[in-house]
């Protein structure tokens, strides 16, 4: 697969994820299996090197379940962000995290502004994967 189509299909996935969190307030679990799966497609085709993927698939699983505890993430994002973490690669995912923050943030004080308490995020991961994307 070419680096395009495997981006494209990242992208894809990721509008999916971010539409269906805005309506349902949860991110489906197939959105999530569908970029390990893109990640092992990365793998495979000499894209992304395993050792990559592995510790950008274990950096984020730890900082969801962390994020998770704390009751900042739901379920859904720790698993979409261990999941974006393998599909990207360590050090690759960095950007992408700093980017899903700053859109977070700006999607939390829009929501403070409505009176919200909770914020749907999985727009914000696709938006910070997309902005790490094009700045690459």
């Amino acid at each position: 697969m070419t680096t395009t189509v495997l981006a494209g299909l990242l992208i894809a996935l990721l509008l999916v994820s971010a539409l269906w969190d805005l309506r349902h307030r949860e991110i489906p679990d197939a959105c999530s299996l569908g970029l390990l799966l893109l990640a092992a497609a990365s793998v495979v085709s000499g894209h992304l090197p395993w050792s990559a993927a592995l510790l950008g698939f274990a950096a984020c699983f730890l900082l969801g379940l962390f994020l998770f505890w704390l009751g900042a993430w739901g379920g859904g994002d720790a698993k979409l962000a261990a999941a974006i973490g393998a599909a990207l690669g360590f050090p690759g995912v960095l950007p992408a995290l700093f980017f899903a923050a700053l859109a977070g943030g700006v999607l939390a004080a829009i929501a403070g502004l409505r009176g919200q308490r909770e914020v749907a995020y999985g727009p914000a991961f696709a938006a910070g994967v997309v902005m790490a994307l094009v700045v690459r």
